[in-house]
Parts: C-alpha cells; sequence; structure tokens
C-alpha cells in the first residue's frame, strides 16, 4: 500500500536534487560558470520551504478523510475547492512578490548579487507553487486510496528530468536549471490532476 508512496519520496527527492547534481557535472568538466552550485541552492531554499505548505493544511487534510470515508461528497469537494483556490491565488502573489522583490532580498540576507537570476528565480517559485499543489492532489488520493495510480506519473517525472536537464543546464545555465525544474512539475501537477478529476468523476457515476 505504501509502496507507492516510497517510490514519490524517492523520485521528488530526486528531481528536486537532479539540476544540482547536473551543475556539479558541469563544474567538474569545465563547462559551467564557478558558483553557480551555490546560487542555485540559494534561490532553490525557497522552493523547499513551500513544501513545508502540506504541515499547515494538515487538519483538513484529517478532515478530508472523514468527510470521504462518511460519504459526504458535497462538503469534501467544496474543501477541496476552497483549499486549491487559497494556495493557487496565495501562490500566484508569492510569483509576483518573487519577481519584485525576492533576488533584492536573498540578496541582502546573504550578501552576494543576485540581480540577474531575477527571471529564473521567478521561474523556480512558479515551479514551487505547481508543486505546492501536486501535494495536495497526492494526499487527496492518498486519502481515495488511490496512490498506486500516480506510479506511472512519477516515472513521467523522472525520464523527463532525466531528458532534459542536462541539456537545459548545459545550453542555459541558472535560466535552463529553472526551467527543466518548472518542465517537471507542470508533468507532476497536470499528470495528478488528470488522475484525481478523473477518478471523482468516476464516483461520482
Amino acid at each position: 500500500e505504501c509502496f507507492p508512496l516510497f517510490l514519490n519520496g524517492f523520485i521528488l527527492l530526486y528531481v528536486l536534487n537532479e539540476p544540482k547534481l547536473i551543475i556539479e557535472r558541469g563544474l567538474s568538466e569545465g563547462v559551467l560558470q564557478t558558483g553557480m552550485q551555490r546560487d542555485l541552492n540559494i534561490l532553490f531554499m525557497p522552493v523547499f520551504f513551500m513544501s513545508l505548505i502540506i504541515l499547515m493544511v494538515r487538519p483538513l487534510i484529517t478532515q478530508l478523510a472523514f468527510l470521504y470515508v462518511d460519504k459526504e461528497y458535497d462538503k469534501f469537494d467544496s474543501i477541496i475547492k476552497k483549499l486549491l483556490l487559497y494556495i493557487i491565488g496565495g501562490g500566484l502573489l508569492v510569483v509576483c512578490l518573487a519577481y519584485l522583490l525576492g533576488v533584492q532580498v536573498l540578496g541582502l540576507v546573504f550578501g552576494l548579487d543576485l540581480a540577474s537570476y531575477q527571471l529564473p528565480f521567478t521561474i523556480l517559485i512558479l515551479a514551487g507553487v505547481l508543486y505546492a499543489v501536486a501535494i495536495i492532489f497526492e494526499n487527496i488520493l492518498t486519502i481515495m486510496r488511490k496512490q498506486h495510480l500516480l506510479i506511472a506519473i512519477y516515472v513521467a517525472m523522472l525520464v523527463v528530468t532525466l531528458l532534459i536537464t542536462k541539456m537545459f543546464v548545459y545550453s542555459w545555465g541558472m535560466l535552463g536549471a529553472s526551467l527543466a525544474f518548472l518542465v517537471v512539475m507542470i508533468v507532476y501537477v497536470f499528470g495528478i490532476s488528470i488522475i484525481y478529476f478523473r477518478e471523482r468523476i468516476k464516483e461520482r457515476r
């Protein structure tokens, strides 16, 4: 029962670390500029924090589990809609703030000039928002005992990141790393949302 969740955790960790591994390889080969690994770690830090959003909604996840078991589907769907609305709305606000102030704030905190990374940082934050949305869907599908259906999504994410990350990073540097992560998160949230809505439609019928 838990194997799909283990696989998800393993692949997500790999996806999150793949750009760093590629940059390390590029630095050793002399293809990428020195300091890029440090800068990526700094820019990626807020994305890791966004994954902690699940801790904020954990009480709602528990409530959703009870509603689903009791077959109170109207209340179940209503909470999910509100939850997604808040996360997406708040996420878009965070993306705007990241574009306007993100690299300046990080630059002050770490004492570095990160101004050239404004666009890559904004893309990473957008990918982080998609990551948070996907985590919500994943928890809901786990409540529905449909986590086994997610294995195909995890494998697709792994294949995509292996296919594009090195090419993107070597071609466009930090921008390539952020774009590769965004593409993988789009695959994640798109695939997982399709599975969720398909299963809910089937249950409605």
